[in-house]
């Protein structure tokens, strides 16, 4: 499962992602970047390490939950936050990718 909420997930066996190559405020830029590419409209939270993604946010983190892997994301002030200090590098893209597909499933229900 991707941990978005900035909740630690780290095990015996896993290095916390602080650790890993990338501080957290350049992941946060790179996962902004991949979020826009994908046709999302996402900003850097003022302050942190979170992406916020704009839209319905109550429905796109209930699709975020049923995909796969289900991403778990944070309300706060009516934006869905990805907090990006419990993502690894190497997860980004996967990260995006299940945030572009929820956003696609969750337009195709508007429709």
């Amino acid at each position: 499962m991707i941990d978005a909420t900035g909740r630690s997930r780290q095990g015996p066996d896993r290095a916390s992602p602080d650790q890993s190559a990338g501080a957290p405020e350049a992941r946060a830029i790179r996962l902004q970047r991949l979020l826009t590419e994908r046709g999302l409209t996402a900003a850097i939270a003022p302050g942190s390490t979170a992406v916020a993604i704009l839209g319905d946010a109550p429905a796109l983190q209930h699709r975020l939950l049923e995909g796969t892997p289900p991403v778990i994301a944070r309300m706060e002030g009516g934006r869905l936050l990805l907090d990006v200090r419990t993502i690894r590098e190497e997860e980004l893209e996967a990260l995006a990718e299940a945030v572009r597909i929820a956003r696609r499933k969750d337009l195709a229900l508007m429709v």
